[in-house]
C-alpha cells in the first residue's frame, strides 16, 4: 500500500495501514475492521470525497478487492460520482454479507467466553471472536476487562501486577506466567480437567 500523502491529506494524522485483498480466512472480519478504521480516520481528518476514495480507500485494497473496487469505481472515471458512504455499504454487502447477524452472534460469544483450557487457548479464542467485532478488537480496555473476568480464578489470583495503561498483551503474558506456575498444582489441574469435560 502506498502511504505517501498527496495534497489534501492532513500530515498530522496517519491513514490506516491496511491491505485488504478480499480473500483468505476471516475475510468478513477483516472487511469490517478496514471499514471501522477508515471511518475513524475520516472522522478525524477533513477530507474531500475524492481524496477519501482515490488516495485512502483505494490504496488499502489489493488482489480480488482491488479488482472489485476498479469495477465499481474506476469505470466511472470520476471518483466524485460515488460517495464513500455509498461504496462502503456496497463493499460490506459484498465482502461481509452476514455482517449484522455475525456481529450480534460474536458479541454474545465474546461476553460468554470463559477459560476452560490453558490461558493461551482462551486468549486465542478471545482474539478470534474480537476480530469479528471491529469496535471490540481495537478497544484495549474492553479486552483487558474480558481477559481478567474470563480467566480461571486461580490463574487470575496468581497473576503478577500489570502497570496501569498497559496493552492487553501484557495481561496475557502475566496470565501465561501464572499458568506455568499452576501447572505443578494437582488441584488446579483437576479443576481444569473437569471444566474441559463439561465442554
Amino acid at each position: 500500500m502506498d502511504l505517501s500523502r498527496p495534497n489534501g491529506i492532513n500530515s498530522n494524522i496517519s491513514p490506516p495501514r491496511a491491505d485488504f485483498n478480499g480473500s483468505g480466512r476471516n475475510m468478513a472480519a477483516r472487511a469490517n475492521i478496514l471499514i471501522y478504521e477508515m471511518d475513524e480516520y475520516f472522522e478525524a481528518a477533513e477530507l474531500t470525497n475524492k481524496v477519501k476514495m482515490k488516495y485512502i480507500f483505494s490504496r488499502a485494497l489489493s488482489g480480488v478487492a482491488k479488482k472489485w473496487y476498479e469495477q465499481h469505481i474506476r469505470l466511472d472515471e470520476e471518483y466524485g460520482e460515488k460517495e464513500y458512504e455509498q461504496i462502503k455499504k456496497t463493499f460490506l454487502e459484498h465482502f461481509a454479507p452476514d455482517n449484522a447477524f455475525q456481529e450480534e452472534s460474536s458479541k454474545d460469544k465474546f461476553f460468554k467466553l470463559t477459560q476452560t483450557r490453558e490461558d493461551q487457548s482462551f486468549a486465542d479464542a478471545l482474539l478470534t471472536i474480537a476480530m469479528e467485532i471491529p469496535s471490540y478488537s481495537t478497544n484495549n480496555e474492553l479486552l483487558i476487562d474480558k481477559i481478567i473476568s474470563g480467566l480461571n480464578p486461580k490463574v487470575r489470583h496468581h497473576m503478577h501486577a500489570v502497570p496501569d495503561g498497559s496493552h492487553f498483551e501484557k495481561y496475557l503474558d502475566a496470565a501465561r506466567e501464572a499458568e506455568k506456575f499452576l501447572k505443578s498444582d494437582p488441584v488446579y489441574l483437576a479443576e481444569l480437567s473437569a471444566m474441559q469435560g463439561k465442554q
